[in-house]
């Protein structure tokens, strides 16, 4: 059986709440993460921003989270989504944050969803993942897409553990547990 949590309704005017959060994303504060390309077979790139908790060592076992950006889901919208929602939350606590950018400017929900199955099965031949699940989330059009992405692949279940890490940033998110 599915659960849909849907929308975190917490905040008034919520989605203008978060789109003034990663507008207000302070200019001085660098992100760290470390930027990828992983190719499909289809020969399609996905470069992604990849955080990795502090201490992280290979083969070690940690809860991963997938972060679809907001926006227009480009280059510049993954590091707003990094720097306000991700980055710092999951140094600390101990997470995988993976969050790519819509190849081709095509949207994550207008068309380049049919990539996520692929890409998160790439990511977790990379990564040893806690229990074997993917945490899906996203912030505005990241929240639709993981949405999207939750209704079209039937092996994605809703969860909302992942959704604690950004509702302390911004009380608009929508998260899935992709379990492959």
């Amino acid at each position: 059986m599915r659960r849909i949590f849907g929308w975190n309704w917490r905040q008034p005017a919520f989605g203008m709440g978060c789109l003034a959060a990663l507008g207000a994303a302070s200019p001085g504060s660098a992100l760290t993460a470390e930027f990828k390309t992983v190719e499909l077979a289809d020969k399609t790139q996905i470069k992604y921003a990849l955080v990795l908790p502090d201490g992280y060592k290979k083969g070690a076992v940690y809860p991963f989270i997938l972060a679809l950006p907001p926006g227009q889901q480009d280059q510049a919208m993954v590091e707003a989504g990094m720097r306000v929602y991700w980055e710092e939350e999951a140094r600390r606590r101990g997470v995988i944050v993976v969050s790519p950018v819509a190849p081709g400017g095509r949207l994550f929900f207008k068309g380049s969803e049919k990539h996520i199955p692929e890409f998160l099965r790439l990511l977790q031949e990379e990564f040893a993942v806690a229990d074997g699940a993917v945490h899906l989330t996203g912030v505005s059009n990241g929240g639709v897409a993981a949405f999207r992405v939750a209704l079209l692949y039937p092996e994605v279940s809703v969860d909302d553990r992942a959704s604690r890490i950004s509702a302390d940033r911004c009380g608009c998110n929508w998260m899935a547990t992709c379990r492959g």
